[in-house]
């Protein structure tokens, strides 16, 4: 069998689509609707406060490490997700979908 390397893909954007690779701890942007977390340590990225309910992001282990790098998703402390003050993606290539109802509730797609 012969092993084959293929190079490491990284996305063009996407028209339309608000796409964004973060390597480091930081806020999610109100108009961010895709992230692609490319880290090489465990890091924390913040849901916007106040979100509207047309609010949507998709959050993706690009590289393949959440099961050593953590990616640790909060919110503000007077909101939760699905009841809990963070999320945690911590198997590789692991991806999640989070709404928002409008008044602070961030729910799992």
């Amino acid at each position: 069998m012969t092993m084959t390397t293929i190079p490491m893909f990284k996305p063009d954007p996407i028209d339309g689509i608000a796409q964004r690779v973060v390597t480091d701890t930081g806020p999610i942007g109100a108009n961010d609707q895709i992230v692609l977390c490319s880290h090489s340590a465990p890091i924390t990225l913040t849901l916007p406060s106040g979100a509207p309910d047309t609010f949507f992001v998709i959050i993706k282990d690009f590289d393949g490490v959440a099961s050593v790098n953590n990616v640790l998703i909060d919110c503000a402390p007077s909101e939760s997700i699905d009841g809990f003050d963070d999320y945690t993606l911590d198997v590789d290539c692991m991806s999640i979908t989070i709404g928002c109802d409008g008044s602070g509730r961030y729910f799992v797609v």
